[in-house]
C-alpha cells in the first residue's frame, strides 16, 4: 500500500516559538496579526506560557479575522479537534478553506484531506482534494506532494498517470518526506512511472528507513531476504525485520516470526516465532493469525490448544485469508479440532474459492460431487475441478480425469482423462500416476503400452500408493512390462499388504504357500489369506472356504466353509457361487436345499462358469426338485459349457446329439464333441465313440 502523508488534518509541525514572549505579547496586543498567531501557538503548546487552549483560540481568532492564513488554519484545527472550543466541523472547514485561499500550504493540505477522506463533508470529493493538494504541492509542501502522487498513481480525482505519480513522489522524497521515499522505492521496485530498478528501490527504502518509516524498513528486509538490489543476506533481512517489528509493523513482525520458525537469519526458536506472531496477530495481520493457529494446533512454541488454534484460523478466515478459509473448510469437513459440519465446510470452501484458491475450488467440487453440505451437482463439481485444474492444482487435475473417465458431468472421453492424469502425474500425484498406469495397461485414451504402464505404477508405488504397489507386484509376477521376478513381486505385494491392500494380501499368501519369491511358510500364507478375506477380497474368501471344506492347512469345518463361500458368492465370485451351490445340493455345512443350490449354480452359469453351466444342464436333465425336466434347456447349458472346452459338458453334448435329446439327432455333430472329451481322458466318451464305431 502507498504511504500517505498526514491522513488526518494537522496544525503546523514547523512552528518556531518567539524568542521574547513579552515582546510578542506586546506586539499581539497592539493588533499585529503575526504576533497574535505566534502567541496563540505559545498558549496552545505551553511554550514560555502556561498551556491554555481557550487563550490560544482567542489569539488565533484575532489573527484569523485579520486574514492571517496560518492562524485561520490553526483555528480550523482547534474546531476540528475541540481544543479550546466545542468541536464544530462546519467552522473547522470554514477556517481551513479560508487559510487555504490565503495560500497557507498546511491549510490546503488539510482541506484536501477532508475532501478525500470524507472528514466533515457530506461526500468524498477527490477532484477538490486533488485541487488543493496541487496548490500545496506547488508551494513545496512535501506532504501534499506525496499525497498528490498517490492520487495520480491510483487515479483518484484525476486521470491516472504513473509518470506524474513518480514525479511528485520524487519531489517530496528528495526533500526528506519518508512516505514519499518509501513510495519512490515502490515505484523503482515495480517499475511504476520509471524503469524498474531494484538497486534504486533499495536506495530509497534505506532513505525512508533512516527516517523511521517502518514499511520501508520491512521492505528493505525483504530485499535482503530475496537478494533483490543487494546481495542476499538472511542475517540483514532479519535485522531489518526486527527493526520494523519493534516499530510496530505487523508485516515485519510476521516476517520476523517466519525467520525464527525456519531459522533463517536467526537461530530457530519457535517460542520467539510465537511471540512475534502474537504481536502481529493482535494487529489483525491475517497471515500471522493463520500461522499462529498452526502453532497452537501442534504446540509449536506455545502450549497446544486446539480451541485457540481454531479461533485464530477463523479469525484469519474472516479477515479474508483464502488459505485460512480453506483450512477452516477442511477442518469442518474432516472433524479436525471441531465437529464435522458440511454446511460450514461449503461456506468456507466457497469463500476461498471465490478468491481463486485452487485447493478450495477442488474441495468444493468434491462437496458437490458427494452431496456434502449441498445437493449433488455434477456440472458444478466439474466446473470447480476445471477451475482448480487450470491453475495447475494436481488433485483437481486427477479428479477431472476421473470425471472424463467415468462420464461424470461430462461425456466420456478417455483421451481427455489420460491427458489430465498426465498433468497431475507429472507433478508427482500418486493417484494420477496409478490411474495413468491403468490407462497404458488397458489402452484407455492412449496407445496400449505395458512398459509405460509399469513406469507409472512404479512411480506411484515408490510414493507408497498401495494399489500401485500391488500393480507393480503383479507386473513382476506376470512378467508384463518388466522382466518376470517372483522375488520382486513378493517384495511389492508385501508393501501393499502392509497397507491393508486386500488383493496384495491374497497374492502374498500365495507366494508364502508356494515358496515363490519368499521362503515357503504355510502359517504366514494362511495369516495373509485370512486378512485378505476379512478385508472383503472375494478370491481370498473363496480360498478360505476351500481350506475349511477340505481341511487344507486348516482344521476341516464345513459350516465355516459355507460361510466363506457365501461371502465371496455375494460379491459375484463365480467359483464361490458354484461351490455354495454344491454345499446346498449336497448338505455341506448347510441344510440341503435344491432351490438354493439351483439359484447359486444359475448365478455362476450366467457369469460364464462352465462347470456351473454343465450343472444346470444336469438339473434340467434329471429334474432336480425345483425344475421340470427340459432337455432343450439342458442341451443349451451343456452346449455353453462344452464350447468353453469343459470335458463333462462335451460328453453330454455329444450324447444329446447321438440320442436326439433336446436337439435333432445328429451323430455327425456328436462325434467332434465326444472326441474332444475323450482326448481329455473322459472314459465314457471313449466308450460311446466305440459303440458308434469310432
Amino acid at each position: 500500500m502507498e504511504n500517505e502523508t498526514n491522513l488526518i488534518t494537522y496544525d503546523t509541525e514547523y512552528w518556531i516559538p518567539a524568542f521574547d514572549i513579552e515582546k510578542c505579547r506586546a506586539s499581539a496586543e497592539s493588533g499585529y496579526a503575526p504576533a497574535q498567531y505566534e502567541l496563540g501557538q505559545c498558549c496552545k503548546r505551553g511554550v514560555k506560557v502556561k498551556q491554555d487552549f481557550a487563550a490560544a483560540v482567542e489569539w488565533f481568532v484575532k489573527a484569523a479575522e485579520q486574514g492571517n492564513a496560518a492562524a485561520q488554519r490553526s483555528l480550523g484545527y482547534c474546531y476540528e479537534n475541540g481544543e479550546g472550543v466545542p468541536q464544530n466541523w462546519k467552522k473547522a472547514l470554514y477556517w481551513y478553506e479560508e487559510g487555504a485561499k490565503g495560500g497557507d500550504a498546511d491549510a490546503q493540505q488539510n482541506i484536501a484531506n477532508c475532501y478525500r477522506f470524507k472528514k466533515g463533508v457530506a461526500e468524498t470529493d477527490y477532484e477538490k482534494a486533488v485541487y488543493w493538494y496541487t496548490k500545496a504541492a506547488e508551494q513545496g509542501h512535501i506532504g501534499a506532494q506525496n499525497n498528490l502522487g498517490v492520487c495520480y498513481e491510483l487515479g483518484l480525482g484525476v486521470k491516472k498517470s504513473e509518470r506524474k505519480a513518480f514525479y511528485w513522489y520524487e519531489q517530496a522524497a528528495q526533500e526528506g518526506e519518508s512516505g514519499a521515499q518509501y513510495n519512490l522505492g515502490q515505484c523503482y521496485r515495480k517499475g511504476i512511472g520509471t524503469e524498474q530498478s531494484n538497486q534504486e528501490a533499495v536506495y530509497w527504502y534505506k532513505k525512508a528507513a533512516d527516517n523511521g518509516n517502518a514499511d520501508a524498513t520491512t521492505n528493505l528486509g525483504a530485499m535482503y531476504a530475496l537478494g533483490e538490489g543487494v546481495e542476499q543476506d538472511r542475517d540483514m533481512a532479519a535485522f531489518f525485520y526486527r527493526k520494523a517489528a519493534e516499530q510496530g509493523s505487523a508485516t515485519a513482525q510476521y516476517n520476523l516470526a517466519c525467520c525464527y520458525e525456519s531459522g533463517e537469519g536467526v537461530p530457530q526458536d519457535y517460542a520467539q516465532a510465537a511471540y512475534w506472531l502474537e504481536k502481529a496477530a493482535a494487529q489483525g495481520e491475517i497471515d500471522a493469525q493463520y500461522l499462529l493457529s498452526d502453532f497452537y494446533e501442534y504446540g509449536k512454541g506455545v502450549e497446544l490448544d486446539e480451541k485457540k488454534a481454531m479461533e485464530l484460523c477463523l479469525m484469519s478466515a474472516e479477515g479474508g485469508s483464502a488459505q485460512a478459509q480453506y483450512s477452516a473448510g477442511y477442518n469442518y469437513h474432516a472433524g479436525n479440532m471441531v465437529e464435522v459440519d458440511f454446511e460450514k465446510t461449503v461456506y468456507w470452501y466457497g469463500k476461498a474459492a471465490e478468491q481463486g484458491y485452487a485447493q478450495a475450488q477442488c474441495g468444493l467440487g468434491l462437496c458437490y460431487e458427494k452431496a456434502e453440505g449441498v445437493e449433488e451437482d455434477c456440472g458444478k463439481a466439474v466446473s470447480l475441478y476445471r477451475e482448480a485444474a487450470d491453475q495447475g492444482y494436481d488433485e483437481a487435475q486427477y479428479f477431472l480425469g476421473n470425471c472424463y473417465r467415468d462420464a461424470y458431468g461430462v461425456k466420456e472421453d478417455l483421451k481427455q482423462a489420460a491427458a489430465w492424469y498426465k498433468k497431475a502425474a507429472d507433478q508427482g500425484n500418486a493417484h494420477a500416476q496409478y490411474a495413468l498406469g491403468n490407462c497404458y495397461a488397458c489402452g484407455d485414451g492412449v496407445e496400449k503400452n505395458r512398459e509405460t504402464a509399469f513406469v507409472w505404477y512404479q512411480k506411484a508405488a515408490e510414493q507408497g500408493h498401495a494399489y500401485a504397489q500391488g500393480a507393480v507386484g503383479n507386473s513382476y509376477w506376470e512378467g508384463v512390462g518388466v522382466e518376470k521376478d517372483a522375488e520382486k513381486a513378493a517384495y511389492w505385494y508385501q508393501k501393499a499388504a502392509d497397507q491393508g491392500e486386500n488383493d496384495a494380501q491374497y497374492y502374498l499368501a500365495y507366494c508364502y504357500e508356494n515358496g515363490m519369491g519368499v521362503e515357503q511358510d504355510v502359517e504366514k500364507a494362511m495369516e495373509w489369506c485370512l486378512k485378505s478375506a476379512e478385508g472383503g477380497y472375494a478370491a481370498a474368501q473363496y480360498y478360505m472356504g476351500n481350506c475349511c471344506r477340505y481341511g487344507n492347512n486348516l482344521e476341516q469345518d464345513e459350516e465355516e466353509a459355507a460361510a466363506w463361500y457365501e461371502k465371496a458368492a455375494e460379491q459375484g465370485n463365480r467359483d464361490a457361487q458354484f461351490a455354495l451351490g454344491e454345499c446346498y445340493q449336497n448338505s455341506i455345512g448347510v441344510e440341503q436345499d435344491h432351490e438354493e443350490a439351483f439359484r447359486w449354480y444359475k448365478m455362476a452359469a450366467e457369469g460364464g462358469l462352465a462347470a456351473a453351466q454343465n450343472k444346470l444342464g444336469v438339473f434340467y436333465t434329471n429334474s432336480f426338485g425345483v425344475v421340470e425336466q427340459d432337455y432343450k434347456k439342458a442341451f443349451s447349458w451343456f452346449k455353453k459349457a462344452a464350447d468353453q472346452g469343459y470335458e463333462p459338458a462335451q460328453y453330454n453334448v455329444g450324447g444329446f446329439y447321438a440320442m436326439g435329446r433336446g436337439v435333432k439327432q445328429d451323430v455327425a455333430k456328436a462325434i467332434p464333441y465326444l472326441q474332444a472329451a475323450a482326448a481329455q481322458g473322459h472314459a465314457k466318451a471313449k466308450e460311446m465313440l466305440e459303440r458308434l464305431g469310432y
